[in-house]
């Protein structure tokens, strides 16, 4: 049921049932506007942060204070309080320089050169062979030569 109570908005009479959202928390104090006896703070749901306003003013007044900043707008959609969750703290992390330790020198992992108690083994080397040379001729007798 409609309260009666109208706004002009672009030459439309509008409800304040349009207007404002219905009540689902405690009522705030009365506004003296009442509808079948009741006071019409226990239709509408109260403001509770400034941004639930209507953008205009509706004319109907408590003490001076349009209704526009007691009532919530109809068209507000609250945000949902987040039900806070617990988080573990990150490790520190250490902003000290390391220090360097020293390391010792790396054990080989073979030997290099034969153990004393190594066995010898023998290379076998190319066995030389004769290579025969020529016999030399004999050298030639000198002769005289005729121009001397």
């Amino acid at each position: 049921m409609p309260s009666g109570y109208k706004v002009r908005i672009n030459s439309v009479d509008v409800d304040l049932d349009d207007i404002f959202a219905a009540r689902s928390s405690a009522p705030t104090a009365d506004v003296n506007y009442k509808v079948g006896g009741t006071d019409i703070s226990d239709r509408f749901e109260p403001i509770t942060t400034a941004n639930q306003e209507i953008a205009f003013d509706v004319n109907y007044k408590k003490n001076g204070t349009d209704l526009r900043y007691i009532f919530a707008d109809k068209n507000f959609t609250p945000t949902p309080t987040p039900t806070p969750s617990i988080t573990e703290s990150p490790t520190p992390t250490s902003t000290e320089t390391p220090t360097p330790t020293d390391t010792p020198d790396p054990t080989p992992t073979k030997t290099p050169y034969p153990t004393p108690n190594a066995t010898p083994t023998k290379t076998p080397y190319p066995t030389p062979t004769k290579t025969p040379y020529p016999n030399p001729s004999p050298s030639p007798t000198p002769t005289k030569s005729p121009y001397t």
